[in-house]
């Protein structure tokens, strides 16, 4: 840094050389000696000093040639238990997968791989807040337990670094909010406040349910529709029959009107023989 810019810099109090003396005095008399203590009761062979006041490339090699020399254990993999070519299982119920999974490439019969506390329920995706059953073709044996994710990339998560996923609080069930309110209470806001701070999922619930709103409103459309087409039908087969009624008590009026007219003609018919026959008989008398 030129020195013609050393009095245009801001100078800050804690800065002063009797604050950092104070800082480094408090230091001494209160982190030292804890972190003295906690180094000495661990095995030398696991415990790493490094001078913090060295630059980087010089620590870097000092840790490097320290952990050539310690006996550092080596790093557990999780072994997938299926092979790319392998035949693998079909779907299964969670406690017969694990039944399957248990007795799958062992050492020996009386080892089985022990079931873990997420069951057959995928780490990754419980981790990440959702709880998702793993299947067999994403398995995998850790530590002497076995362990399903549900999908290739969870797997290869898993595969990559599986502490994330199985240090506590872990496995944690899911913590799930519902935000109730009038309108324009501010719901949307708060909910989406809510996930930007805690890297949750939102799910709205007017447009996960559109597609059933707008199911059930066809359905219902449909349903208005046949009742109107069946209303309708039954009001013209009302008329119909009602027509048809007035129709055939119409004929059967006008066929009783005929029978009566014919049976007056007849009667008069049998009246004018009577009268003329009572005249030819006055007739014949005289």
């Amino acid at each position: 840094m030129p020195d013609a810019m050393g009095p245009e810099m801001v100078k800050r109090p804690e800065d002063g050389d009797a604050n950092i003396i104070s800082d480094i005095d408090v230091y001494m008399s209160n982190v030292l000696p804890t972190l003295e203590d906690f180094i000495i009761t661990h095995d030398r062979q696991k415990v790493i000093e490094l001078n913090g006041l060295l630059d980087k490339k010089t620590l870097l090699n000092t840790l490097m040639n320290k952990m050539i020399t310690y006996s550092a254990y080596s790093a557990v993999h999780p072994i997938p238990l299926y092979g790319d070519e392998e035949e693998q299982e079909g779907d299964l119920e969670p406690d017969e997968l694990l039944k399957v999974l248990t007795k799958k490439d062992t050492i020996g019969s009386r080892f089985p791989w022990r079931k873990s506390r997420w069951e057959a329920h995928d780490p990754v995706a419980l981790q990440q807040g959702h709880i998702t059953v793993g299947k067999a073709q994403f398995a995998v044996s850790y530590l002497g337990k076995v362990y399903c994710m549900s999908s290739e990339y969870n797997l290869s998560k898993f595969l990559e670094n599986p502490r994330p996923y199985l240090l506590p609080p872990q496995p944690r069930i899911p913590a799930k909010l519902c935000v109730i309110g009038p309108p324009s209470s501010g719901k949307s806001s708060l909910c989406s406040f809510l996930c930007e701070e805690y890297g949750a999922t939102l799910l709205d619930m007017d447009i996960l349910s559109a597609d059933v709103k707008a199911t059930e409103k066809q359905k219902h459309v449909d349903q208005v529709r046949d009742d109107a087409k069946v209303t309708f039908l039954n009001q013209i087969k009302e008329q119909i029959q009602t027509a048809a009624q007035m129709v055939m008590e119409s004929r059967a009026k006008r066929a009783m009107l005929e029978a009566e007219r014919k049976e007056r003609e007849a009667w008069n018919e049998e009246e004018g023989q009577e009268e003329k026959e009572d005249g030819e008989g006055m007739l014949l008398s005289e």
